[in-house]
């Protein structure tokens, strides 16, 4: 047998189906799609259609290992492509040989069971060859050959059931998406780095998080950021879909440490902050809540509970040079108090020496965030909001993500102890300064930049 049978028992499990009508007994009389139909719509339990599994993986083996059988398997091949109601449609016309769609069944099944994309014609090629199929295919076969069934109607259902909630429209998007990608790497097979990309999403769909983070922190940050291919967002998307976030977060480090812009904007293909603009926001303000805060004493009410003896801590513990680098900060970003705009080279230098003090205060902090919003992602729209309130003032970023969730990022709070820096606008924890507030900054306003180098 193909499956050994623990593997037989978990795609029955899957299944709730039986492939074959029963030789005997009283589901007998009936044809094998009916009893498909009543798997479906559970009119039968496991134990009715258990009894006839195994006969039908046996005799759907002897029909893949008959030499006469040549034709039929190369008339299935020529069907994969086609979607399953289709293929329905013909087998009850009885257009449709039988053992080749149930053939067809099972190859769909076994996607499902191995628990990531598998083209049917592999699963095939591999049934013929009396091959055990988990080792049927190379990473290499697999990189190549994995969007091959992305139109038939069970990848589709699979992508659905993502708790994405894609619309079919978007599904279809994704699916032409996919398919681009992947022509993207066929080209690239000869590079050692551009295998690592292909295997890398390879990884990712096996769930291999450990081997996933360990090819990212192997693949240059050119690669990752070849523009015409947008290969960052491909693999960065690739790893939102398969819920895989450590990865995400492994891939968008990767492009930040390098200062490299990945291109997040808003197209038709599904972006990496449809997926989840939280997590992409969290790894940009990573660090932050380690920074000192310059005015944490005016604001001790700001304080997350618990917090203060901490964020004192991290204050006595700056040198002279931090000290001197956050005063020229603030000198810069003083006299724009006043005129309440700033300049993407205002950003850019006040924004170098709050990297260098590692402390800032809420202006400082707000574009020093810019910056790396602006570095990493040049194509995100946002904004610099201040609230107006003479010494009270207050700096934040709100950015709206596609899917229509607003978010303030706000950097000084994470330095006193309130999580990540980025919340949804209604758990932002200081409410009082949303409202009366100006735009100092604003990413469209002015014309794009890049920062790649």
């Amino acid at each position: 047998m193909i499956l050994s049978p623990t593997q037989s028992k978990k795609l029955y499990e899957y299944l709730d189906i039986a492939f074959y009508p029963p030789e005997t007994g009283p589901l007998a009389t009936l044809d094998w799609m009916t009893i498909i139909q009543l798997g479906y719509s559970k009119q039968l339990t496991k134990e009715e259609l258990s009894n006839e599994y195994q006969s039908c993986l046996k005799r759907i083996a002897q029909f893949f290992q008959d030499a006469t059988n040549k034709s039929k398997i190369h008339h299935l091949k020529t069907l994969l492509a086609t979607d399953n109601t289709h293929l329905s449609q013909l087998a009850l016309a009885n257009q449709l040989p039988n053992d080749i769609f149930i053939a067809y069944l099972v190859a769909l099944a076994l996607e499902k069971f191995t628990d990531r994309v598998l083209p049917v014609s592999v699963f095939c090629e591999s049934l013929s060859q009396d091959q055990d199929l988990t080792l049927a295919l190379s990473e290499e076969d697999f990189a190549r050959s994995a969007i091959a069934d992305i139109h038939n109607s069970s990848i589709m259902a699979k992508m659905q059931a993502y708790p994405l909630t894609l619309t079919p429209s978007e599904i279809q998007i994704a699916s032409d998406n996919a398919a681009v990608h992947f022509s993207y790497l066929q080209p690239l097979t000869r590079q050692a780095q551009e295998q690592k990309l292909k295997k890398l999403l390879v990884e990712i769909s096996r769930k291999n998080i450990p081997g996933a983070i360990n090819l990212v922190q192997q693949l240059s940050p050119e690669l990752l950021n070849q523009r015409d291919k947008d290969t960052g967002a491909i693999a960065l998307q690739y790893a939102l879909a398969y819920q895989q976030n450590d990865v995400a977060i492994a891939i968008i480090e990767k492009l930040v440490a390098a200062q490299k812009p990945l291109d997040i904007s808003d197209n038709k293909f599904r972006t990496p902050f449809h997926y989840n603009p939280e997590l992409i926001l969290q790894t940009l303000t990573k660090g932050y809540s380690e920074y000192a805060c310059s005015d944490y004493l005016r604001f001790e009410s700001a304080i997350a509970p618990g917090k203060k003896e901490w964020i004192a801590q991290k204050t006595l513990e700056m040198s002279q040079t931090r000290v001197q680098h956050e005063m020229t900060a603030n000198l810069s970003a003083h006299p724009n108090a006043h005129t309440r705009t700033f300049s993407k080279a205002q950003i850019q230098q006040i924004a170098e020496d709050i990297d260098q003090a590692k402390s800032a205060c809420c202006t400082t902090f707000a574009l020093s965030l810019a910056q790396k919003l602006l570095t990493a992602a040049p194509t995100l729209a946002f904004r610099i909001a201040s609230y107006l309130n003479g010494m009270s003032s207050h700096c934040y970023i709100s950015f709206t993500a596609p899917t229509g969730t607003e978010f303030l990022l706000d950097p000084w709070l994470a330095s006193l102890g309130w999580g990540t820096g980025v919340y949804r606008k209604e758990a932002y924890p200081w409410q009082a300064v949303l409202d009366s507030t100006e735009i100092l900054f604003d990413s469209e306003a002015s014309p794009k930049h890049s920062l790649a180098l």
